[in-house]
């Protein structure tokens, strides 16, 4: 690649990378970037893709597969808007993957820059254990967040705070950090990164990295993991960072993990660059603070009766949600999410039911459709049916997983789809 930007870059790599990796690097910054998806239905995605050849299967991570989006879009198939996977990069998905075996059980856990949502989706997929509060800054991407957590009907809690306002000393036992960086390691990906790059941007990003990473510190709890992340190539905001915060905090240890030959290290963390790692470029370094982990924490006090086994059901104002934890230290944060919601409350709703809670009810039954009636459903279509149930609400499922609400009239299922999850899917 011909740019002056690209030439810095490999600049910039050569202060922690051989000359051999360099040049491979420098190779394939024109090809085009990996895709790929992070899933928990590995076999029905087998059966579905891998033994038709669609996609491909990592190497590293059993719940990861790859695709060519030039000849397989897979984000807009059925299985994507049914929720049977998560689009995301190869390289944000072998962080969680590494994560997952060193994270206590039913741990508490808070993304702090969270949107849209990849670390929190694909490490709750791989960890349901594992209560998660995911956060960010800006009110559309949370929004956008809960619709993608929504989608893959997952319990993971929401807000849109500044993570800097959070008074909740010590309350975590994982905290995730994918802090605000340069975005040096998606220029592969999204070409104009590399036009919007600068030595400028990576200076002045480096207190804000600081900050957060300073209350990262303050918010987790004694014995619990700091997963610092960011996407730029950029020593100073990896290693070097990374190194200037275990000098401020002796109580702080990295902790090593296993990793595949392509991985670079330097001094601290990991490096999955472009050209190198089959995915794009990442920094993932995990830490972990001295002490006594908690033993339990204490839950809100509810009194409703949940409808569904092994969630708790808490009331607010407007709703009800579904959760498997809700911890007394955080139940008063201002949630937009705090839970699976039960009701859908807008104005004149067809479906007394959130179309969240599809993905979690079992006092409903199931009305199976073929590949045919389920890409009609998303179209907003009703469908006709031979079922033999009596009229009523039912759940639509396609290959055992629940796809929505519908309303049997006859021998028709009225469609009871939001209006915004509707789409031409293939």
């Amino acid at each position: 690649m011909e740019n002056p930007k690209a030439k810095a870059l490999c600049e910039i790599l050569s202060v922690y990378c051989k000359n051999s990796i360099v040049s491979t690097f420098s190779e394939q910054l024109d090809k085009p970037a990996f895709n790929g998806f992070v899933t928990s239905k590995t076999s029905t995605i087998e059966k579905a893709f891998l033994e038709k050849g669609i996609v491909q299967k990592s190497k590293f991570d059993k719940c990861y597969f790859y695709f060519d989006k030039e000849k397989e879009p897979m984000g807009s198939s059925l299985l994507h808007h049914a929720g049977f996977f998560y689009i995301l990069d190869a390289s944000s998905a072998y962080m969680t993957e590494r994560l997952r075996s060193i994270v206590g059980e039913n741990a508490l856990a808070l993304d702090m820059c969270a949107a849209p949502g990849g670390k929190s989706i694909s490490l709750k997929i791989r960890r349901p254990d594992i209560d998660i509060v995911a956060n960010d800054i800006a009110i559309d991407r949370a929004k956008e967040m809960n619709r993608n957590i929504e989608r893959i009907g997952l319990d993971i809690k929401t807000m849109a705070l500044d993570p800097l306002s959070l008074d909740l000393v010590e309350a975590f036992d994982l905290v995730i950090l994918d802090t605000p960086c340069s975005g040096s390691g998606m220029i592969r990906k999204e070409r104009k990164m590399l036009e919007d790059w600068s030595q400028k941007k990576v200076d002045r990003l480096l207190p804000i990295q600081e900050q957060l990473l300073e209350k990262a510190y303050s918010l987790l709890a004694k014995g619990g993991i700091l997963a610092y992340s960011t996407c730029s190539l950029s020593y100073e905001e990896d290693d070097g960072q990374i190194k200037a915060f275990l000098n401020r905090h002796k109580d702080i240890k990295e902790v090593q993990v296993p990793v595949e030959k392509s991985v670079v290290r330097k001094d601290y963390g990991y490096h999955l660059l472009p050209g190198i790692f089959k995915g794009e470029g990442i920094y993932f370094c995990f830490l972990k603070k001295e002490g006594t982990p908690t033993k339990e924490r204490e839950e809100a006090k509810t009194r409703e009766k949940s409808p569904v086994d092994g969630y708790r059901l808490y009331k607010t104002k407007t709703n009800g949600y579904l959760t498997k934890h809700l911890p007394l230290s955080t139940s008063r944060l201002p949630f937009l999410r705090p839970g699976i919601p039960l009701y859908d409350t807008s104005e004149h709703p067809k479906c007394p039911y959130d179309h969240g809670y599809a993905k979690i009810a079992t006092e409903f039954e199931r009305i199976p459709l073929t590949k045919e009636a389920a890409i009609r459903y998303y179209a907003g279509e009703e469908i006709p049916t031979d079922y033999q149930g009596k009229d009523g609400l039912y759940i639509l499922s396609y290959l055992d997983v629940p796809l929505g609400f519908s309303k049997k009239v006859g021998r028709r299922l009225k469609n009871y789809l939001p209006k915004g999850l509707r789409a031409k899917v293939h």
